[in-house]
Parts: structure tokens; C-alpha cells; sequence
């Protein structure tokens, strides 16, 4: 299958002559929406819907049709970051990061058909290819499918943004909440994925009504006894009491059914029912 093979040098895509081929093979995974706190399985793949449509989508994936003339021929002379390599079949776009790893110099026994022979390749005289890609835009879909979401950094501008952290005053709105009673700490205790995890839950425990902030406060304390509670409160004096309070707010301990082990969840995935 005919293919097209781009590289981005400081932001500009010039196009690889001679490399017509497909990359990397097609993948039939599970597709999830993406969700910070999901940690995926093996068969699993995070996906993006209606990517066009947000400020991350680079104008490659934008534009109307694909055109090969629109790109300059690179050479191994140009200077500046090689960012990433962009695989193009068939209106899906396969996206590897480009990182000094890639570019180490290798070497190789070749073994052919009909000769064997040794190849020796310099730093920066080739990229290595790796099995699966950072990243794969399905344009007919308008769909992003990725497994990490730090991988994409240097393909979308400011994608990173889809997981950012909380802010002072928002934090500091958090640690004002009716449920906590902070004890010798503040905003600037909280530590990076604190602020992460306060930034997902929003406006998550105002959204409860009072018998629900009741049965909320049973269930923090049943999973977490050592978490001082006393006024209706819990007290919080270090950014460990704070994460598992918040653990608690996002309902992720449970018990098994049979065994009766207790767990915190490290993701979760809605099934459906109530």
C-alpha cells in the first residue's frame, strides 16, 4: 500500500522520498474516551472524537485533502529539531515522537535472500521505527486514538493542557471545603498531583445534596480511620491526608465481593446501570 512518510523539522513537515511504505501495522484495539485517572489494559487505546474541532489539531489534519506537492523534499543536511515522523495510508496518520534514542548510530547483520551483509549506520544517518506509534488520527472518524498522553507533547501544541492542575484560588477553594479542616496547611502545600486530582473533581462534592455528604462522610471514614474526624470535618495536615480525603470524594476504595480485600481503585471505567 502506497504511502507517505513526513518529518517535522522547527515546526515546518518536509516529506521523505522513496519511503512509500506503511510504517506500522494496522491495530484493532478497545477504544476509550479519554480519562486522566484510567489506567488502560493491554487491548485497550484512549481516543479523542471531533479532534479537528479543538485548539490542539495541527493544520495537517485539518486541511481538506492530503497533498503530497504541498511538502518540501528533506534532506539529512537541514538543521533544527526533529520533532516527530508522521506515516500517511489511506486518510489515517500514524504520529512517532522523535527522541535522541531513536537516533543513536546502529549496527546490523542484514540477512537476504540471496546475500548476507554487515550495515553500519553513524548517529543521526537514520531513525529507528518502533512497533507501535505515539499516536493515530483517523480522519473519516476525526478521531485520535494514543496510549500516553505526555507522548504527544511535541506533536500537539499544548495538549498536555487536557490534564492541567489546578490553580491557587482553586485549590485554596478546595481546602475551604465544608468537609475539611486544614491543620497547620495550605495551598502551598499541595503538591503537584494533588493539584491534578482537585482539578478532575471540579465541583464534585458541592454537587451532593446534604444526605449524600453525610454518607460520603461515613464511607471516607470507614476506608480511611486514621484520618482524623472530629466537628463533621476531616483533618488534613499533610499532602498524604489530602490525597487519601480525596480519594474518599472520588469514591475509588472498595471491597471485593467474595474475598472482602479492600482496594483503591487505580481507574475506573463506567459500565452502565445505577
Amino acid at each position: 500500500m502506497s504511502a507517505v512518510t513526513l518529518i517535522s523539522i522547527n515546526n515546518e513537515l518536509y516529506k521523505f522520498e522513496n519511503v512509500e511504505d506503511s510504517l506500522f501495522d494496522e491495530i484493532e484495539l478497545e477504544a476509550i474516551t479519554y480519562v486522566p485517572q484510567v489506567s488502560l489494559d493491554e487491548d485497550q487505546i484512549f481516543c479523542l472524537t471531533e479532534f479537528s474541532q479543538t485548539e490542539f489539531c495541527s493544520d495537517l489534519l485539518k486541511q481538506e485533502s492530503f497533498n503530497t506537492s504541498d511538502y518540501n523534499v528533506f534532506n539529512n543536511s537541514m538543521q533544527g529539531e526533529r520533532s516527530f515522523l508522521v506515516n500517511v495510508v489511506s486518510g489515517k496518520y500514524y504520529f512517532q515522537k522523535i527522541t535522541d534514542s531513536l537516533l543513536k548510530p546502529s549496527k546490523r547483520i542484514i540477512l537476504g535472500e540471496s546475500e548476507t551483509k554487515y550495515e553500519k549506520l553513524e548517529q543521526n544517518k537514520s531513525i529507528s521505527v518502533k512497533l507501535f506509534p505515539d499516536a493515530i488520527y483517523d480522519k473519516n472518524s476525526d478521531t485520535l486514538y494514543f496510549k500516553k498522553l505526555e507522548n504527544l507533547k511535541k506533536i500537539f501544541l499544548h495538549i498536555e493542557e487536557l490534564y492541567i492542575e489546578a490553580t491557587d484560588d482553586e485549590v485554596a477553594t478546595f481546602l475551604d471545603l465544608d468537609i475539611i479542616d486544614c491543620d497547620n496547611f495550605s495551598k502551598d502545600n499541595v503538591k503537584s498531583l494533588n493539584r491534578k486530582r482537585i482539578a478532575m473533581l471540579k465541583n464534585k462534592y458541592d454537587s451532593y445534596s446534604d444526605v449524600e455528604k453525610q454518607e460520603l462522610k461515613a464511607y471516607i471514614h470507614q476506608y480511611s480511620p486514621d484520618l482524623s474526624f472530629e466537628d463533621e470535618k476531616f483533618k488534613v495536615s499533610s499532602d498524604q491526608d489530602l490525597k487519601k480525603l480525596i480519594y474518599g470524594i472520588e469514591q475509588k476504595y472498595f471491597t471485593t465481593e467474595i474475598d472482602k480485600e479492600r482496594y483503591v481503585a487505580n481507574s475506573r471505567i463506567a459500565i452502565g446501570g445505577n
